[in-house]
């Protein structure tokens, strides 16, 4: 009050970027069926990188219930060969089976291009990993990128109240995307 500054929060800024500066746009959409059923893939494209990421929907979308909503980063080895390798994390398979029975939900897929030589870096990883290598997996910023992206794709597609699955953590600024987190559903 004293220097007459306009004070605003985090999800503010969110709110204000959101309306007037998105950063994906959605481009194409498909019905497509898998093993799991239908799903509808919605394409979108990030606007910096031309990055194309995809978002899978199962059965329909309400904005004043809880939709079954899973953020997922590529993985070319174990999703294409369904690797059952403890760095895979949750396998792909595993998620589209979990929206089949559930018969709603959204999997955002955040596409992860990779050169050639980063192939054989992947598979290097794919080594078992002790409890230190482990406790270096922080939040990067590139994982605050992505989470931008996606949460920009979830508020686009109408989600508004999520069950996650994943573990719980916490995520500052989300509401300012019209998103809460009601709950998280574990297991793989």
């Amino acid at each position: 009050e004293k220097h007459q500054l306009k004070i605003g929060t985090i999800e503010n800024l969110i709110r204000y970027r959101v309306k007037n500066e998105k950063t994906v746009e959605r481009i194409q959409e498909n019905m497509v069926d898998t093993v799991y059923g239908e799903f509808k893939i919605v394409a979108f494209r990030e606007k910096m990188h031309q990055q194309i990421h995809l978002a899978m929907i199962k059965g329909t979308i309400d904005p004043d219930k809880e939709t079954l909503v899973r953020v997922h980063i590529e993985n070319e080895l174990c999703d294409m060969l369904s690797l059952k390798e403890e760095a895979c994390g949750w396998p792909l398979r595993n998620i589209m089976q979990r929206m089949a029975d559930a018969e709603q939900g959204v999997i955002i897929i955040l596409r992860n291009l990779s050169r050639t030589e980063d192939l054989l870096a992947k598979l290097n990883h794919l080594e078992p990993q002790n409890e230190q290598q482990i406790d270096k997996k922080k939040e990067t910023t590139e994982d605050v990128k992505t989470f931008g992206i996606g949460a920009q794709m979830l508020s686009e597609l109408g989600v508004q109240k999520m069950l996650v699955m994943s573990a719980p953590k916490r995520y500052h600024g989300l509401a300012g995307f019209g998103l809460e987190i009601v709950d998280y559903v574990q297991g793989s």
